[in-house]
Formats: structure tokens, C-alpha cells, sequence
């Protein structure tokens, strides 16, 4: 089997608490299960059809890979290691969190591979696509500009924010394919959302695409959990979701890359 030359990075995917954090953490399961980009890593695990996936198994609340690493208090609570959950919850027991040894060695264990994987599959000029892919709430959290309103089923960006300047990281064109394809596969899909299939209206404004963007072009996928996060296709008491729900979307997602890419580089 054919693998493309595109390179699929999940930053916030994980759900496990880092060994050396398991006595002072206080989030249970299905906090951390819903704090984290729900089921990305199942979604998104396109091994076997691309150069490279790169993702993480720690939650993005001890360790979140799309930030910078000195994004720590006292400059921010919300960084590259959470005092709360998106949900107002505690992080950590009461009074305990990370001293700056225990985060300096996290850092070295957890977020370092993370990103010499991509500086490393970046390098090899084998890369002509790069996908950034989330799951996201299927209405805006508490502290978002969109709280409570409904979100697109699918969205696709192509820029980010750079000191206020928008910069575009692909081709518009990439992104509108991306989007058509995708339309085109979840058509019969239902949404809440005023317009389900979204070229993106705010520039991705993740650390990662700000600090490896370059020449090769980079798209962010987001993806509604609505999709699969409800009463029907997840069970709360085994804390699994349908594996076969999840194959049909993940086949779905696929075969619009693989379309848009053939479209593109044909």
C-alpha cells in the first residue's frame, strides 16, 4: 500500500496522567476523557496510509505539546501544564503542583520527543502536507468568544495569528478542497450549527504551527465530537465509544485527505 507524503500531528489527544504526577493529580477518567481532544488519537491514526503520525498519550493538561515551554505560572495557569480542567476543576490536589524540577523533567520525558519527531520528519524534505487534527466540543466552552453556540461539524484552517498578522500556511485552495471533500462525505451528518462545514474564520493560533511553519503547507482539521460523543455511539459506564462509529468517521476523514491530495498534487 501507497504511503502519501504527509505528516499528521494530534497534539491533544492523550489521556494518561504522567507516571511521576499520579499522587497529586485529582481529575478521574472521564475528566480527563473530556478535557482532552475526545478520541483524536483513534480518529486520526492514519499510520498505515501516511509518512508519519505523531501524537501523544499524556493529557494536554499535564503536558500540552501545543504550547510554548515557558508557558508556566506565575506567567500563565492555563499552559503548557493546567491548574484547571476546561471545566473550572482542579488539576491537582489541593496546594500541590509541579515544582520547576518535576516540569523540567517532564519537559524532557514527554514534550521534547514530541517535537524532535517533527523537526526530524520535517528535515527530510518527504513531507509535502502537514495536517493538524483536532476533536472539538460540539458547542463553545464557558471561556470561548462562541460559549454555548454551536460548532461546525467539520472546520479547516489555513493561517495563524503571527503579533497580529495574519499569515497563511497553505494555499487557499487546499483548504477549500479539503472542506468540499469532507462536505461531500459527512453531507447526511447532523449539526445544530448555523453552517456545519467551515473554512476557518480565526487563524490557528496553536504554538506549533507558529513555531514550525515554514515552506511546507500546513492545514488544521478540527472535528466535531458531536459526531460521536453522545448517548447513542458512547457508553459512560465502560467509557468506550462505538469502534465501528469511529472507523466509518475515521474512513471518511481519510478518504477526503487522500481525494484532496491526488487533486493537488496529481
Amino acid at each position: 500500500m501507497r504511503k502519501y507524503p504527509i505528516l499528521i500531528i494530534v497534539p491533544h489527544g492523550g489521556i494518561k496522567i504522567p507516571s511521576e504526577l499520579e499522587d497529586i493529580a485529582a481529575v478521574e477518567e472521564f475528566e480527563l476523557l473530556v478535557s482532552s481532544d475526545t478520541f483524536a488519537n483513534e480518529i486520526f491514526s492514519f499510520e498505515k496510509e501516511c509518512s508519519a503520525v505523531i501524537s501523544t498519550h499524556i493529557s494536554k493538561l499535564f503536558m500540552d505539546v501545543n504550547r510554548s515551554p515557558d508557558d508556566l505560572p506565575p506567567k500563565t495557569d492555563f499552559g503548557l501544564i493546567k491548574k484547571e480542567t476546561p471545566y473550572g476543576r482542579n488539576v491537582f490536589r489541593e496546594d500541590f503542583f509541579p515544582d520547576e524540577i518535576a516540569a523540567s523533567n517532564m519537559i524532557k520525558r514527554y514534550y521534547r520527543p514530541f517535537h524532535d519527531a517533527i523537526k526530524k520528519i520535517m528535515s527530510t524534505s518527504e513531507i509535502d502536507l502537514i495536517i493538524e487534527c483536532h476533536t472539538s466540543l460540539a458547542s463553545g466552552p464557558r471561556y470561548s468568544s462562541d460559549a454555548d453556540l454551536p460548532r461546525p461539524l467539520v472546520s479547516v484552517t489555513g493561517s495563524y495569528d503571527k503579533n497580529g498578522t495574519v499569515v497563511e500556511t497553505a494555499p487557499p485552495v487546499y483548504g477549500k478542497l479539503l472542506l468540499e471533500n469532507l462536505r461531500e462525505r459527512f453531507e447526511r451528518e447532523q449539526s445544530a450549527a448555523e453552517n456545519p462545514f467551515q473554512a476557518g474564520v480565526k487563524s490557528n493560533r496553536g504554538f506549533l504551527v507558529s513555531e514550525y511553519f515554514q515552506r511546507i503547507p500546513w492545514l488544521r482539521l478540527d472535528v466535531s465530537r458531536s459526531l460521536f460523543f453522545n448517548d447513542r455511539f458512547f457508553n459512560a459506564d465502560y467509557m468506550r465509544v462505538d469502534q465501528i462509529r469511529i472507523s466509518e468517521i475515521r474512513k471518511k476523514i481519510w478518504d477526503s485527505i487522500e481525494k484532496t491530495y491526488r487533486k493537488i498534487y496529481k
